[in-house]
């Protein structure tokens, strides 16, 4: 989804509206700069992030942040080699070393032989997401959360405090079942939640913005639109933000996905860009990812919790809205902070030259009084590009 382009490309294009090709140097040596002061506060930030949540020094952490690249790319190689006998991978709490679930002792001398640390396990990732998919279909109380955890080699259901819960059948250790410290919801105020978008009118129920999109199909009509949870919204309802209309929603999916688009209508108030707001300001969006490597340090920017920053905690989780009863799946669990108003919050991954998209907020658990409990739930990005495409600062 990442549009390229060259420094040649760049100069020729500044020095087309009248600037000579010194200036027009020196403004892309500016745009470059600003790049790199914005990708070090990311970084600065996911290092702060792994000190309070690990308790690490700062070189310990900052060392973390670096090899995260590394550790994906050798991560998704071992996942493509295994196939359907690995068990999922995590960066190990203690050193960060990336640990590769496997089943038998061969498997094992493959993941050693590349470099990771091999944990023989009982469980496949396939084994395990046939449980979690029966547990979907089961009796699990509204608010509870579940999915798989290859850090315990089992599926981990959190349940409300005083829910009861009787599975379906006997799992034995392949569930292990927790007290939450807050149902699992969608992240709301009003109607919908939050600050920086509202639906209907201004001063409607809100929720965050997301990223920015465009149609993926060439003979397309060309439309802009700017995501949100699905949630937040059903299609054909109008948004809003300062008094200005953005546009409508043209499509909402609200279980199993939480996904929402809306077509911006409205250009005379606002220009569509290929940003997020981090800590000091935008941010450039280089393009859009997966995160596949659980540990890895993700950001986010919601309208009531504003900048923060943690860890992805596992993979294809699910919850049950505490309020409506729905469920969505297919989601990442994350330490991020977010409260009511950050539904539909852009989360990202730092880079050299700017951030890697990666999902939007979709739910987690808060505290009667409206507090995070670090328990935060996404919704891939990947599943929301289907037919349009992201919208970089390229």
């Amino acid at each position: 989804m990442q549009r390229i382009m060259t420094l040649g490309v760049i100069v020729a294009c500044v020095a087309a509206v009248g600037l000579t090709g010194s200036q027009a140097l020196a403004a892309v040596s500016d745009v470059h700069q600003q790049l790199l002061v914005q990708s070090q506060e990311l970084t600065e930030a996911s290092v702060a992030a792994l000190r309070r949540d690990l308790g690490l020094s700062e070189s310990e952490a900052r060392r973390r942040v670096d090899a995260q690249a590394g550790v994906t790319a050798l991560a998704d190689n071992l996942a493509a080699r295994l196939g359907d006998r690995q068990a999922g991978s995590w960066l190990d709490p203690a050193d960060g070393a990336l640990v590769v679930n496997v089943v038998d002792d061969l498997d094992a001398r493959t993941v050693e032989n590349a470099g990771a640390r091999a944990q023989i396990v009982r469980y496949t990732t396939a084994e395990l997401e046939r449980v979690a998919t029966e547990l979907g279909h089961g009796t699990l109380p509204r608010g509870s959360s579940w999915g798989v955890d290859p850090r315990v080699d089992a599926v981990v259901v959190e349940l409300p405090a005083g829910a009861a819960f009787t599975p379906v059948r006997d799992y034995g250790d392949a569930v292990v079942v927790h007290r939450s410290a807050g149902p699992a919801r969608t992240l709301a105020t009003d109607l919908y939640g939050g600050l920086t978008i509202n639906r209907d009118r201004p001063g409607g129920g809100s929720c965050t913005s997301g990223f920015v999109a465009t149609d993926a199909n060439p003979d397309g009509f060309g439309l802009d639109y700017l995501l949100t949870a699905g949630h937040c919204g059903v299609a054909g309802s109008t948004w809003w933000r300062g008094g200005q209309k953005i546009g409508y929603i043209s499509q909402s999916e609200f279980g199993p996905d939480d996904y929402a688009s809306i077509v911006l209508t409205n250009y005379t108030a606002w220009q569509p860009r290929g940003w997020v707001y981090t800590r000091n300001g935008p941010q450039a969006v280089t393009g859009s990812g997966t995160v596949t490597v659980t540990g890895t340090t993700v950001c986010m920017r919601g309208s009531s919790t504003a900048y923060n920053c943690g860890q992805v905690l596992a993979f294809n989780q699910s919850y049950t809205d505490s309020r409506s009863g729905v469920t969505v799946t297919g989601l990442d669990r994350t330490s991020l902070c977010s409260v009511a108003g950050d539904s539909g919050a852009p989360v990202m991954v730092a880079q050299s030259n700017g951030v890697i998209g990666v999902g939007m907020v979709s739910g987690g658990a808060v505290t009667s009084t409206g507090q995070c409990q670090r328990v935060n739930f996404i919704e891939p990005l990947w599943k929301v590009l289907n037919g349009i495409k992201l919208v970089t600062s390229n």
